[in-house]
């Protein structure tokens, strides 16, 4: 199995996608994905397809729920979606839900180029609850991060 067929996907946001036949979030078409710390929500219809092999997600927010450990299937609360602000507000459920055992990278960020852990336990997604400002004056360095 080559590299691809077997990708790990950690701390990433898939919102609002759409693809041309399945998988407007993440597709599995072989191999076993990794998908951990990650939000999928409100893509265009799978927020995960599988065409063969078995996906490993754990502490992900998925729309539609997936099983798994640290699993949930919850409202993210973005900030504001549709203008491509998709930071977490403070009453998000995704803040502090990611994998407890987690342990990021020498100078790992967010998409802000906040640390990736604040307040002891990584957030789900791209976005690090930062604590002390408020998510609706931040914006993701370099514009919106959807892939399309």
């Amino acid at each position: 199995m080559s590299s691809c067929e077997s990708p790990t996907i950690s701390n990433c946001t898939f919102t609002r996608n759409t693809a041309r036949i399945h998988g407007d979030g993440v597709s599995s078409y072989s191999g076993t994905a990794t998908l951990t710390n990650c939000l999928l929500w409100a893509n265009q219809s799978n927020q995960i397809y599988v065409q063969s092999g078995t996906p490993i997600v754990s502490y992900c927010d998925v729309q539609g729920g997936w099983p798994g450990e640290g699993n949930i299937d919850e409202d993210p609360l973005f900030v504001d979606p549709g203008n491509g602000n998709i930071h977490l507000l403070s009453q998000s459920p995704c803040i502090d839900r990611g994998d407890p055992d987690f342990q990021p990278g020498p100078g790992e960020t967010d998409i802000d180029g906040d640390p990736r852990v604040i307040n002891g336990r990584v957030d789900m997604g791209s976005d690090e609850y930062a604590h002390d400002r408020p998510p609706d004056r931040k914006q993701p360095r370099g514009g919106n991060r959807f892939l399309r």
